[in-house]
């Protein structure tokens, strides 16, 4: 039996990308050490957008091989999508706790 190897990348990369996202999140609310979560954030962030493609890439491979991984295909590409979801919050986070603090002004102003 042939093993959908993309369609596996793709689960890995989304369940880390989302681990790394939630400790990123959770980082965001501490003002002192908010610029450390820049590091998972960015790393949540690609692994996001590798569980997005390979996910892609999985689905239509499994349908090629008559659907051999296509449910792992399918979960990498929704906790990758969930995962960008997870980088945008941190970002509000990390701008609104940035403007908070009076580091930088979101506005522009």
């Amino acid at each position: 039996m042939e093993q959908n190897t993309v369609a596996v990348v793709s689960l890995v990369s989304g369940v880390v990308s989302i681990l790394l996202g939630m400790c990123a999140c959770g980082m965001g609310f501490i003002p002192i050490v908010n610029f450390l979560s820049w590091l998972p954030m960015g790393l949540a962030g690609i692994l996001s957008l590798v569980a997005v493609v390979t996910g892609g890439l999985g689905i239509s491979k499994a349908n090629q091989m008559n659907g051999a991984g296509k449910g792992q295909a399918i979960g990498g590409l929704s906790l990758g999508c969930l995962g960008v979801m997870f980088m945008a919050l941190n970002i509000a986070i990390i701008f609104g706790a940035m403007a908070m603090l009076g580091i930088a002004s979101v506005a522009g102003g």
